[in-house]
């Protein structure tokens, strides 16, 4: 589980930002890094919580 604390955001994007095709000046990817950790802190909750086996953790539509 990623550790919200010690996870170098800045790092990751500047590393997964050319595997994806896309080339950011150094400004750019400091304001993507900023954004992707505030991502990581608020999504971890939901990340570390609980769903039985047997839940269906996706929306079912019925008509």
């Amino acid at each position: 589980m990623i550790d919200p604390d010690h996870f170098d955001s800045l790092a990751y994007v500047t590393a997964v930002a050319p595997a994806m095709g896309f080339d950011l000046p150094p400004e750019r990817l400091a304001d993507i890094a900023g954004a992707f950790a505030l991502v990581i802190r608020v999504g971890l909750p939901a990340l570390q919580a609980e769903v039985p086996a047997h839940a269906e953790p996706a929306a079912v539509f019925v008509a």
